[in-house]
């Protein structure tokens, strides 16, 4: 490369910089200004385009955490993200969920209540993240004991140490139960509706390790059983039976995986 093809591509990346900074800084700098030329007041509106559609699509993934806490106080935690911890996918859509991995190290001030906003914004997440999934479902053959399972993935299951999963739409300031609480939140194969299970103790553990699809399954529900407590008789194999035909029916488990690394096919 010659070295004016090189002060070019130079120049070019500090003008991205510049105007990577004039969006997301939380003042606009007039180094920023000068370093991108030309009109500063097109520069302003182009900045205030881009932190509108950020803030919307940001907005659009944390609905009822919103309602919750107020429009003011979620609006000043999107500055602190843009200003500490801005968006770094390509695409927007992927800017809700930077926007909740930023809340869980941030302290949130003016939050009227932080587990409950956590566990708020982690169920909000990955609702939506569901309905975003593209990666196609896994080749699969007949479900085996012996063999690692294959799960849909448009499902996620979390955790939570609130009931934050019953607070509806219309009615995001109710007041929830305190938990913990399993749910699986996953896509219908047919509908493609977002939809909500909540799980028992053990079937929580059970699908969570399912999902990491890293050892046979006879051995996940051994060890799902194990940490719940749960003595594997007669009658707790006979309830697995129909948890394993439910997830089934579901679209969520839909057989076993070739044999091959572990993971495959995820």
């Amino acid at each position: 490369m010659s070295g004016g093809a090189e002060a070019g591509a130079d120049e070019g990346l500090a003008q991205q910089r510049a105007l990577r900074e004039l969006c997301l800084r939380a003042e606009v700098r007039p180094a920023d200004l000068e370093a991108l030329g030309g009109e500063p007041e097109r520069w302003l509106v182009y900045r205030r385009m881009v932190r509108a559609r950020l803030r919307e699509a940001v907005g659009h993934g944390f609905e009822r955490l919103e309602a919750r806490v107020g429009a003011e106080i979620f609006g000043a935690w999107f500055e602190a993200f843009l200003a500490r911890q801005p968006p770094r996918s390509p695409y927007l859509r992927e800017s809700a969920g930077e926007f909740g991995a930023f809340l869980e190290g941030y302290e949130r001030p003016g939050d009227p209540h932080p587990a409950l906003t956590l566990d708020l914004a982690r169920f909000e997440w990955a609702e939506l993240d569901c309905a975003y999934e593209a990666r196609p479902t896994p080749e699969a053959r007949p479900l085996s004991m012996e063999a690692r399972p294959a799960l849909s993935p448009a499902l996620r299951v979390l955790r939570l140490a609130w009931a934050a999963h019953r607070l509806g739409r219309d009615e995001p300031r109710a007041e929830v139960a305190e938990g913990p609480v399993w749910v699986c939140v996953y896509r219908d194969s047919e509908s493609f509706d977002v939809r909500v299970l909540e799980l028992t103790e053990v079937a929580g553990r059970l699908l969570g390790a399912m999902a990491r699809a890293d050892r046979p399954l006879v051995e996940l529900v051994r060890g799902a059983a194990a940490e719940a407590g749960a003595t594997l008789d007669g009658a707790w194999l006979a309830a697995l039976s129909d948890v394993l035909a439910d997830f089934s029916q579901r679209g969520l488990l839909v057989g076993s995986l070739p044999e091959g690394p572990a993971g495959a096919g995820r």
